[in-house]
């Protein structure tokens, strides 16, 4: 060929979801992309079609979301190009005045793993109370966005909890609590 012609005013993702993910998704769906090209900015998109099949080694379900091209005036010409790379997120239910925690604050158990029941997630926590001493607390889990994981019970807005060095700590021990900026 002497030429190839590319529109790039409007791009296409491809998404790839898990099995479970797949009727939480509909067309018109309003999709964030976050590109690693451009840390600081967020791109939407919306859901334009679903494939009406699963891929039988992977267990994912295509997606393609589209998005306007934002074009770069000082520079010419468009901001993405094709085959960037990147994460996508879609937001597919919102829970209002949920409370969160970072997970590295919710600590695994194999005794608290043994009490779960199915389709639970319990995790173990230390709250730090007015005279500077742990407290443990068995936390049960819902939802992730990102690093910070809801919590269901077990927590209550307001509480201090252990983000960092919990590992060797046991119920009634004192701390002394040490904010990022004296670190």
């Amino acid at each position: 060929p002497l030429c190839r012609i590319i529109a790039i005013d409007e791009l296409k993702a491809e998404l790839y979801l898990v099995e479970a993910d797949v009727p939480k998704v509909h067309l018109g769906q309003k999709v964030e992309i976050h590109l690693d090209a451009f840390p600081d900015e967020v791109f939407e998109g919306k859901v334009a079609s679903i494939l009406p099949y699963l891929d039988p080694a992977t267990r994912t379900n295509r997606v393609e979301v589209t998005l306007k091209n934002p074009v770069v005036p000082d520079r010419g010409g468009f901001q993405l190009k094709p085959g960037m790379f990147g994460r996508a997120m879609i937001t597919v239910s919102m829970r209002k005045g949920a409370i969160a925690a970072p997970e590295p604050a919710l600590l695994l158990d194999n005794r608290i793993i043994e009490q779960q029941k199915a389709n639970e997630i319990l995790r173990k926590a230390f709250v730090i109370d007015d005279g500077e001493i742990a407290r443990q607390r068995l936390v049960r889990v819902g939802a992730r966005k990102g690093s910070l994981l809801e919590i269901l019970d077990g927590l209550a807005e307001g509480e201090r909890v252990v983000v960092r060095g919990q590992h060797g700590l046991k119920d009634g021990d004192a701390v002394v609590v040490v904010s990022a900026s004296e670190k």
